[in-house]
């Protein structure tokens, strides 16, 4: 996907379905009916990269979800790992829905990375060493261990304004970058 914004999201992407917890099928294209969505692809369940973007995310979901968004978590592990995702991030009672694609290809059609590179590359090392420092840990592998994550940011009219793809295992997206993507779409719709 070019930088060039907004754009629309792939017709594949917003036709394509995930699952909830319960293995019900959602269609892409639901995340950004009423409201539009940020949309943040984690790598798997349990990574290093997930834990880190959630511990950046998570005491701003309410901010977020104030400026009138629908915050989207896709994972690819197993539907059953869901569940001790929310426990493990205390989202249980928050604002945030939560999905799975085993299959990769929502995470293919959202042009995020895949590659044994960006797990074992001295960026994804600096990453870990930085990340155990932070006292933030690897848990079980949940998911494709390979996939990188990234973050989607899609108005009501299925237009892409904000797309950020992981290069290593912790690159994650800014969350103040995230919140202002947010802010810019929020007053750029008032002002129509």
């Amino acid at each position: 996907m070019s930088n060039k914004f907004p754009k629309p999201i792939p017709p594949d992407l917003s036709s394509f379905e995930v699952k909830n917890e319960k293995q019900e099928s959602v269609v892409f294209n639901t995340f950004w009916q009423d409201t539009p969505a940020l949309i943040i692809f984690v790598r798997h369940f349990g990574c290093i990269g997930c834990t880190a973007q959630m511990d950046a995310i998570s005491p701003r979901i309410n901010e977020l979800c104030n400026l009138g968004v629908n915050l989207v978590i896709i994972g690819n592990g197993g539907a059953n790992f869901i569940q001790g995702f929310k426990d493990k991030f205390q989202l249980n009672d928050k604002p945030v829905s939560i999905y799975t694609d085993p299959s990769l290809k929502s995470y293919k059609l959202a042009e995020m990375k895949r590659s044994f590179w960006t797990v074992f590359s001295f960026r994804s090392l600096a990453d870990y060493i930085r990340s155990f420092s932070k006292g933030i840990g690897q848990s079980k592998v949940q998911g494709d261990n390979w996939q990188q994550g990234g973050a989607l940011l899609v108005d009501q009219e299925g237009m892409l304004h904000f797309h950020f793809q992981n290069k290593s295992v912790a690159g994650i997206a800014d969350t103040n970058d995230l919140i202002a993507a947010v802010q810019k779409l929020m007053v750029s719709q008032k002002t129509e």
